[in-house]
């Protein structure tokens, strides 16, 4: 119905989560919980094998994303009246000013952007935004990081081991598929999340570090059937857990309403760099979300107590 009706069909799966609530059949026993997990990160791992490495040289996105942040982080912090303490809330303002990277790749993916000047430099900016997320968390945690922390700088090391092992299954493009999933999910997803570190950020750092390989882009595109059809596990997931009320929905008008200052604030500091106001309304209108991620971090800070 949505697709008919020219709207974000992800959209549709989320209300079609919340009517399956209404009606009594939510995910009690957590079903979806495997494949949703599956899906977003074969989503990042996907994104990751078309951003080369080389893209993090341009240091002029990187100025853009920590001059967007600070702005953005001190507007709210001026604007939203919470009864914390000044550091904790001056992290939460740092977390509203993420956006969700399922999301944006999504959409930027089902326009068939995502490899366009805006798409591109979208993606780099949410990468930035997922390692200052990451920062953020391990900052507020309590417990001491794990030594096992430097066996992913091992992980560089084995990576032409693995293309060539790839390159070696390339006559059998099942084998190839299955070969590099299992990459993906295990490096990135499993071995980060087993060193307390997030699996989605982990699996688009897996495919960043495989997009020199001479099949990533068509590895990407094979993966692209398998990844939607769990995204829908996610999105049906997400629309389950939804709780609609009068409360909800004055604070769902609030942060929409403050998303403007977001989208604001992004493409004046895109046109102060100098970009067209073309482009910079592209990659601001990309980022117009709220992070997933963020709702990671700042639930991890409500069972901390921060």
């Amino acid at each position: 119905i949505f697709k008919i009706l020219s709207l974000p069909t992800l959209v549709g799966f989320i209300l079609a989560g919340y009517f399956f609530s209404l009606a009594g059949y939510s995910d009690y026993n957590d079903i979806l919980n495997l494949p949703s997990k599956i899906g977003v990160e074969l989503l990042l791992f996907s994104i990751g094998l078309k951003v080369r490495p080389s893209a993090f040289l341009n240091t002029s996105f990187m100025k853009v994303f920590v001059i967007n942040s600070a702005l953005v982080a001190t507007i709210y912090f001026f604007l939203l009246n919470l009864e914390i303490g000044s550091e904790a809330k001056i992290l939460l303002c740092l977390v509203l000013t993420f956006s969700s990277t399922v999301i944006a790749s999504k959409s930027l993916e089902d326009r068939k952007e995502i490899n366009s000047f805006h798409g591109r430099n979208s993606i780099l900016i949410l990468i930035f935004q997922d390692i200052m997320a990451l920062i953020l968390l391990l900052y507020t945690n309590k417990t001491p990081l794990s030594l096992n922390l430097v066996f992913l700088f091992l992980i560089p090391l084995i990576v032409p081991i693995l293309t060539r092992i790839l390159q070696r299954l390339q006559g059998t493009q099942d084998l190839e598929l299955i070969a590099a999933i299992i990459i993906g999910l295990f490096l990135g997803g499993f071995l980060f999340e087993k060193l307390n570190l997030s699996g989605e950020l982990g699996a688009l750092v897996i495919g960043m570090l495989f997009s020199n390989y001479n099949s990533a882009s068509k590895l990407a595109d094979k993966i692209w059937a398998i990844r939607e059809l769990l995204l829908i596990a996610f999105f049906v997931s997400l629309g389950m857990n939804l709780s609609i009320n009068f409360d909800a929905l004055i604070i769902a008008s609030i942060l929409i309403l403050l998303l403007s200052i977001k989208f604001l604030v992004l493409f004046f500091v895109l046109i102060w760099f100098r970009l067209r106001a073309y482009s910079a309304f592209l990659i601001s209108i990309s980022l117009l979300s709220y992070s997933e991620f963020a709702l990671i971090v700042a639930s991890a800070w409500f069972e901390m107590n921060i």
